[in-house]
C-alpha cells in the first residue's frame, strides 16, 4: 500500500471517530433538551396543583355568615376545576385516580357541605358557623394530603430522568475524549513516519526532475 493511501486512511479512520462523536453528542443534547422541555411543562403542573391547594385553603377560612360567601365557593369551585386537567396532563394512572377520587369524594362533600352552612346560615348561624371546622377536619384535610403526594410524585418523576441523563453525557463525553485523546497520541507517530517516508520517497524522483531540467 502507497504511503498516500495509508495517510488517507488514517485521516479517514480520524474523521470518521470525530463524526461519530458529533453525533452522539448531538442526539443526548436533543434528548437532553427535550426532557428539560418536559420538566418546564410539568412545572406547570405543580404551579397548577399549589394554586389549587391555595384555593382550598382559602375557602376554608371563608366566613359562611358573609354575603359573598357563595360566589365566592362557586369561584373556588370553578378554580379548581380548571387547574385539574393541566395537574392530570403530567400524571401517572394511578396518580390520575388517586386525584379524581379525592375530587369526587372528599371534595364534593366539603362543597356540599359547606353550601349547606351558607344556606342555614340565616337561620342557624351557630350551626352555619361550626360546620367549616368539621368539614375541614373529615374532608379538606385527606384533599390536601392528596395534593401533596402528587406534588412529590410530579417533581421526583421529572428530575430523576434529566440528572440521570446529564450524568451519563458528562461521564461519556470525558470516555469519548479520552479515547480521542489516546487515539491522538497513538497516529501522531504514525503519521509522522508515514509522511517522512512519502517525503522521502518523492525526493529521489524530484533530484531526476531537476536534473532532466538543467540536462545532466
Amino acid at each position: 500500500m502507497k504511503m498516500t493511501t495509508q495517510l488517507k486512511w488514517v485521516s479517514s479512520l480520524t474523521v470518521a471517530a470525530l463524526l461519530s462523536l458529533g453525533s452522539w453528542m448531538a442526539w443526548e443534547t436533543h434528548a437532553l433538551a427535550h426532557d428539560f422541555t418536559v420538566d418546564r411543562d410539568s412545572q406547570n403542573a405543580v404551579k397548577a396543583l399549589n394554586k389549587t391547594r391555595n384555593t382550598m385553603l382559602i375557602i376554608s377560612r371563608l366566613d359562611p355568615l358573609a354575603e359573598s360567601a357563595n360566589s365566592q365557593l362557586n369561584a373556588a369551585q370553578q378554580s379548581v376545576q380548571t387547574a385539574v386537567p393541566i395537574i392530570k396532563k403530567y400524571l401517572s394512572p394511578a396518580a390520575k385516580q388517586q386525584l379524581d377520587g379525592m375530587l369526587n369524594d372528599h371534595w364534593q362533600n366539603y362543597l356540599k357541605q359547606f353550601h349547606s352552612a351558607i344556606t342555614i346560615a340565616a337561620d342557624s348561624p351557630q350551626d352555619a358557623l361550626s360546620i367549616p371546622e368539621q368539614i375541614y377536619k373529615n374532608e379538606l384535610e385527606p384533599s390536601l394530603a392528596v395534593l401533596n403526594q402528587i406534588e412529590m410524585a410530579l417533581q421526583a418523576n421529572h428530575k430523576q430522568p434529566i440528572t440521570r441523563l446529564i450524568h451519563e453525557l458528562i461521564i461519556y463525553s470525558l470516555w469519548c475524549s479520552c479515547r480521542y485523546c489516546c487515539a491522538l497520541y497513538l497516529l501522531w507517530p504514525v503519521s509522522c513516519i508515514l509522511l517522512a517516508n512519502s517525503k522521502a520517497a518523492y525526493k529521489p524522483w524530484r533530484l531526476k526532475r531537476q536534473n532532466w531540467k538543467r540536462g545532466i
